[in-house]
């Protein structure tokens, strides 16, 4: 967790409406009000500037009256609401603050979580409050015994491979809930050395069941130019999240050259597995007539799945993923048959697929009332 606090000549009125204004555009929130008659939700932006400049008024002598501190955590880190006031609390208390009217705000406009509270240098009896590097380093301290009192990421503290491994286990990204970065870094790290896959649209079929897309970034983009990759977090409906995590942050480097070489090894290495991925396709067809739905749940028998995307060009595509073999296939790599065209033109609909099955369903009960009759009779 690192911390700031900064004692500045800016009035209290033009940061509560620096901090306000982010408030009505939905980019932060006041989480507290500290020693003030009212509970935050109930106070007006007049009423938070009241309680503070009244103490401001005290002292003429005083230039710099104004105290900002800013606490901020790592990408690593997802805290509520009522985690972060707590250690707001907290954290003022152990700088010797608490007595203070304070204001809490937690904003939402950067990658990582951060908070800022804003309070005075002046007593309720006209004195100065001395803040000066003591009560920094002071601050420091508190940051360090918060961080282990609430399970946090140490600032400057780095845990081996294995033990971070353990901490980040491998699971779907959950924008807002989920660790961000850790999360991405846990899912490349199992995917992308046990997988072979051809190219980004491959690799990202492989990461949607993770709600995870690597992205160039648009074509005229510095990121793009600069052959850059993202990788972005995706909602249930496979759009893009506001954030991302550029791929020279992550431990492995999952950068876009790296990948480009991992490619053009995957190409040679996968075509031995060609042969039973098409052959468990077309096996399926030749046993009976499939919609796309029983397809894909008689492919994931032969542990294939089958997931549809769009191409970097909007584009539908069908990719499969062969758990077997490890392998990542656009399906028009494979030939026409086995492109999203081809399938859909190979399977037949759902409600066609249903009358089949019903009418297979009224023959077997049919066969087995004739049968329990003849029993009968006998």
């Amino acid at each position: 967790m690192h911390n700031k606090i900064n004692v500045v000549g800016q009035t209290i009125t033009d940061l509560l409406r620096y901090h306000e204004r982010k408030v009505q555009r939905q980019v932060a929130e006041c989480l507290y009000a500290g020693n003030m008659l009212k509970p935050h939700d109930l106070l007006t932006t007049a009423e938070k500037q009241y309680h503070l400049r009244r103490l401001q008024l005290l002292n003429d002598r005083v230039v710099d009256k104004t105290v900002h501190i800013y606490l901020s955590w790592s990408r690593d880190e997802v805290l509520d609401n009522d985690t972060m006031r707590n250690i707001a609390k907290e954290y003022m208390r152990g700088i010797g603050l608490h007595e203070q009217p304070y204001l809490v705000y937690r904003h939402r406009d950067m990658p990582h979580q951060h908070l800022h509270i804003v309070t005075t240098n002046i007593r309720h009896d006209g004195a100065k409050i001395n803040i000066w590097e003591g009560e920094r380093w002071k601050g420091h301290q508190v940051a360090r015994q918060l961080e282990i009192k609430y399970g946090l990421h140490q600032a400057g503290v780095f845990l081996p491979d294995e033990e971070w491994r353990k901490k980040h286990p491998v699971q779907k990204v959950v924008y807002g809930q989920t660790p961000l970065k850790p999360t991405i870094n846990a899912v490349l790290e199992s995917i992308l050395p046990r997988y072979l896959y051809t190219n980004l649209e491959e690799l990202n079929a492989l990461l949607r069941p993770y709600q995870i897309r690597a992205h160039r970034g648009l074509a005229n983009s510095v990121t793009h130019q600069q052959n850059g990759l993202l990788y972005y977090p995706l909602n249930a409906q496979g759009k893009e999240e506001g954030s991302y995590v550029k791929s020279s942050a992550l431990h492995s480097k999952p950068t876009l050259t790296k990948l480009q070489a991992r490619f053009r090894e995957n190409v040679v290495r996968r075509e031995e597995y060609r042969q039973r991925l098409t052959t468990a396709i077309d096996w399926i067809f030749h046993q009976r007539p499939v919609s796309m739905d029983a397809l894909k749940q008689a492919l994931q028998k032969e542990k294939i799945n089958m997931v549809e995307q769009d191409n970097h060009q909007g584009q539908r595509q069908l990719y499969y993923i062969d758990q077997l073999t490890k392998t990542v296939w656009a399906g028009s790599s494979l030939g026409r048959t086995y492109s999203g065209e081809g399938i859909r033109q190979r399977v037949i609909s759902a409600e066609t697929y249903e009358q089949i099955h019903l009418q297979k369903r009224q023959l077997k009960q049919g066969q087995q009332q004739r049968l329990q009759q003849k029993q009968e009779i006998i």
